[in-house]
């Protein structure tokens, strides 16, 4: 009897739980991709420059991550990543010869590609000579499907960066055709002045590319045969008829595609400006505040972006003289843009290989211009109107909040170091607002924080220039830690240099009193000590990775001198101080403390 009402009470326990495990809402969840390969990320990383480097978008590596916040990322965090790629690891690569850096290349009909792994930039060479380049920061976000037909017979559709660049852009596909051959390897070695030498796999010849002018040329070895010319059939043909919006303005139009969210500035005397959407998209939305004359439209959504914040664009369009309408476009194999404007009110093309437009048919009836319009507002000079971070003293773990508007500029970045380490940034948070708040959550390593926040333009080549700058520092309150890791120790002319073995840092500390910090992965790609002037009698040739950061830059040369004693292996002690700075033991027993770029005994 026992033994059954035991039983009956089992099964009732049994039933209770599942039923209550039932009734729990269902919450989504998030599964990391696990079957991906481990990248542990490093100093000056950001979501989106990972994504690039491995061919993907920055929303699927923050989903493949579970990551909730695309901007913030920290030194030593764990990402899972896509098969392939360059990914950081503990031993040196294999050096290309003569400073070079390694790259890739891929031939097409009327010339060729060519992507270099340090800048991720990518250079369109045509067989005219003209050279062009297109930034990560602009390719990266450009989709990577996109529709140019099937493929000819004996052609090969670009994959990854030169897909990006070659399937969206549309005067590359005009100028270079399909491409001839698979990507292969390369290497680009810089002469100095902005002109460097590339040297094509497999025997393939090498060329020089000069940045100032837009221009390159071979110096050994000359571009293959193309395949004969392809049938015009075989050419993708675009639809027929794509749809988008135009708006009058006072002097001249802008016109939007819906198939790419590009925007053409049009002016009056026959110049076409091209806008791709991620040089506008995350612009303010109509920042340009003033009173509207009479007859005149304030524009709006992606005219208003560009309208607003290009000054230059608002002095030269004027105001808009009509709201925003409807117009189809034909996109022909060439390139030019055949645009009809709503109510066949004119048709127009936009040549977009010379940048210019002209009317086919008719024009657009504006109204007459307003006699006494007030003149444009001038440009908003850069500035940071406010920054800062509260509390201005926490521990590890807390969180800081950031604040701050700054105006006249194109976009804003805040870079974070941990001042205990060194003065390069370890976080970067990005695609900001010209104003905002955030926070930043202090990790345990960080003896004191440095934050600086940057305003940002944009040019049309995807360049990005830093135009204003604050700092703002927030100390640390921690207890002094230690710990024990094995070191190497080598002392020269003008200071001393120590590794350590946990990070692969190389710190150099100047006789005057400066030290810099250098990761393995600046110093990794660099050769094994290219100096070749003889060494001094009682000096000893720096070697491993004292060699590759002394003999890279003369600075390091003038500034250390010579090493006077062979390198150290030796077990180190690392003490974080209270007060933000950080304290090495030496080999002699004596000790240095340093921090924000400077040390003492």
């Amino acid at each position: 009897m026992n033994s059954r009402r035991g039983f009956l009470i089992l099964v009732t326990v049994v039933l209770t739980v599942m039923l209550a495990f039932l009734a729990l809402p269902t919450q989504a969840q998030c599964f990391p991709r696990t079957d991906w390969q481990s990248y542990t990320v490093v100093r000056g990383d950001t979501l989106q420059r990972i994504a690039l480097r491995y061919g993907i978008s920055t929303a699927e590596l923050a989903n493949a991550n579970c990551l909730t916040n695309w901007n913030l990322i920290y030194r030593g965090q764990q990402l899972y990543v896509p098969p392939g790629g360059s990914v950081p690891v503990p031993t040196l690569p294999a050096m290309p010869p003569a400073n070079g850096v390694t790259g890739s290349f891929q031939q097409y009909e009327n010339g060729l590609m060519i992507w270099r792994s340090d800048s991720s930039d990518i250079w369109v060479l045509d067989n005219s000579g003209r050279a062009t380049r297109y930034r990560a920061l602009i390719y990266g976000l450009l989709p990577e499907a996109f529709n140019v037909g099937p493929t000819p017979t004996n052609r090969i559709r670009p994959v990854l960066g030169f897909g990006r660049v070659w399937g969206n852009l549309i005067d590359v596909r005009s100028r270079l055709g399909w491409a001839t051959q698979a990507e292969m390897g390369a290497t680009i070695t810089p002469q100095g002045s902005g002109v460097d030498l590339v040297t094509l796999a497999a025997g393939r010849g090498q060329l020089v590319i000069v940045s100032a002018l837009g221009s390159w040329n071979y110096v050994t070895g000359t571009p293959p045969t193309p395949a004969p010319t392809l049938p015009p059939t075989a050419a993708p043909q675009p639809p027929a008829a794509l749809t988008g919006s135009y708006q009058p303005f006072e002097n001249g139009l802008m016109i939007w595609r819906s198939d790419t969210g590009a925007i053409w500035v049009l002016y009056n005397g026959g110049a076409a400006v091209h806008y791709p959407v991620t040089s506008y998209s995350t612009l303010p939305v109509n920042p340009f505040i003033t009173p509207i004359p009479a007859g005149r439209v304030h524009p709006i959504l992606g005219f208003g972006r560009i309208w607003s914040n290009f000054p230059a664009v608002r002095q030269q369009l004027g105001w808009a003289t009509e709201p925003e309408q409807g117009m189809t476009f034909a996109l022909q194999p060439d390139g030019t843009n055949i645009i009809t404007l709503g109510a066949n009110r004119a048709r127009l093309l936009i040549y977009s290989q010379s940048s210019n437009w002209v009317y086919a048919s008719g024009s657009p009836q504006l109204p007459a211009p307003q006699p006494t319009l007030p003149p444009t507002a001038p440009p908003v000079t850069p500035q940071i109107l406010a920054f800062n971070a509260n509390p201005n003293t926490v521990t590890p773990g807390q969180s800081v909040t950031l604040n701050w508007e700054v105006q006249g500029v194109q976009g804003v970045l805040i870079e974070v170091n941990n001042a205990a380490t060194t003065p390069e940034p370890e976080v970067i948070l990005s695609n900001l607002g010209l104003s905002g708040v955030t926070t930043f959550t202090v990790p345990a390593d960080y003896r004191g924080v440095g934050f600086t926040i940057y305003g940002l333009n944009f040019g049309t080549d995807g360049s990005v220039q830093k135009v204003i700058g604050s700092t703002v520092f927030v100390a640390v309150n921690a207890p002094t830690t230690s710990t024990t890791v094995y070191a190497a120790y080598q002392p020269y002319d003008g200071g001393f240099m120590i590794w350590r073995s946990d990070s692969g840092d190389i710190f150099v500390f100047y006789n005057f009193g400066a030290v810099s910090t250098y990761p393995v992965s600046y110093y990794g790609s660099f050769p094994e000590n290219p100096v070749t002037l003889p060494t001094p009698p009682g000096k000893v040739r720096p070697i491993s990775g004292f060699g590759r950061v002394w003999g890279s830059q003369p600075y390091f040369q003038t500034q250390l001198g010579w090493a006077v004693a062979p390198e150290q292996g030796y077990t180190m002690t690392i003490e974080n101080l209270s007060d933000g700075r950080t304290r090495f033991t030496l080999p002699n027993g004596y000790g240095v403390s340093f921090g924000n770029g400077s040390w003492t005994p």
